[in-house]
């Protein structure tokens, strides 16, 4: 499904630290762009840019203060939360897996629909994991156990019980060793490939975003500087910001 941000902006109250008094901080300006289906859209930019902020902006885990997001051209406000969630699914940098099983953490997201289990959960269950990477052997296992790659995996399985058609993965990556990263990358592109999932990823690895995305937009300072295919953001960037984040000035 084709994802809109329309315009968006977002401030936010901040204590100063010793006081009781608050100062306005302008986290994302009057960002603007469309992915559409089936695309992997790539968002870097330096830390404190504001892409983690807009991903949870796209999830509604937070409100915009202007602009509106679109989902398959409905207002994101408008759809109840909860089944917005099952269609766009965030997964964060950070694996977070639940007590239990393998199976009991793709077992939760369909308990959250107060539904009988379908019959199909464990297919369900064993396709997933195997498009990630996994096999049904890591069914049984317990969760805690499993290596910081195999929990990312575990995430992105989970999410996709939902079947959601949109992904929002924010650092995938970050806490993982280089050739264990680019391994998950690899599994990204096979999903975008499989399930013609439209992916929104940030990510502040370049060769990230050169390895998966169609196309990228570079965030500075809550400000898309700017957007492009990615070949031809990479190859022939158009602003001086743009150029100096290629060479590692910003």
């Amino acid at each position: 499904m084709k994802v809109v941000v329309d315009h968006i902006s977002k401030t936010k109250q901040l204590r100063i630290e010793g006081t009781d008094h608050r100062e306005s901080l302008n986290v994302l300006r009057d960002v603007n762009f469309s992915v559409e289906p089936g695309e992997i859209f790539t968002v870097i930019g330096p830390s404190g840019s504001g892409k983690s902020t807009l991903l949870r902006l796209i999830n509604r885990l937070e409100q915009p203060s202007s602009g509106r997001i679109l989902y398959d051209g409905t207002d994101i406000t408008a759809i109840d939360v909860l089944m917005l969630r099952n269609k766009i699914s965030l997964v964060g940098q950070t694996p977070i897996v639940l007590d239990g099983s393998v199976e009991d953490n793709l077992r939760y997201p369909l308990s959250l629909r107060k539904t009988p289990l379908p019959a199909s959960f464990r297919s369900t269950a064993t396709t997933h994991v195997e498009r990630v990477g996994l096999t049904a052997a890591f069914l049984p296992r317990y969760s805690h156990q499993l290596s910081e790659g195999e929990k990312q995996r575990l995430c992105i399985a989970r999410a996709l019980m939902n079947e959601p058609d949109v992904l929002l993965l924010d650092e995938p990556t970050a806490t993982l060793d280089p050739t264990t990263a680019n391994r998950l990358l690899l599994t990204v592109k096979a999903l975008n490939n499989a399930l013609r999932l439209t992916i929104i990823m940030v990510t502040h690895q370049m060769e990230h975003a050169k390895l998966v995305g169609h196309h990228t937009c570079l965030l500075v300072n809550g400000t898309i500087v700017e957007q492009n295919r990615t070949e031809e953001f990479f190859a022939h960037p158009q602003s001086a910001v743009t150029r100096s984040f290629i060479n590692g000035e910003v």
